[in-house]
């Protein structure tokens, strides 16, 4: 039973990152796209929710204690960036 809580508390921290970067890149690319044409808004909203993605990581390496720093972490919310921006590719590019 404790292997099982195990996994699903594992899946929805994956989950937690995977909307954690579709939110700072939906968020950051709707602020852009006022002062930047839609390509290069994407591209800077990627670039950012990378840099608090890894940010995020680099804390939980830090903190040992209370954090656990995991490469799947960032790789779910690269996920999330990667559904945002084909997102803004269907709604600006066609």
């Amino acid at each position: 039973m404790k292997q099982i809580i195990k996994l699903i508390a594992r899946r929805a921290d994956y989950l937690l990152h995977h909307i954690a970067g579709e939110d700072i890149a939906a968020i950051v690319l709707a602020i852009l796209i006022h002062f930047l044409p839609w390509y290069w808004a994407m591209v800077v909203a990627d670039v950012v929710t990378i840099f608090f993605l890894v940010g995020k990581e680099i804390y939980d390496s830090k903190h040992p204690d209370t954090q656990t720093a995991e490469l799947m972490d960032i790789i779910s919310g690269l996920f999330g960036v990667a559904f945002i921006d084909i997102v803004a590719v269907i709604m600006f590019a066609l």
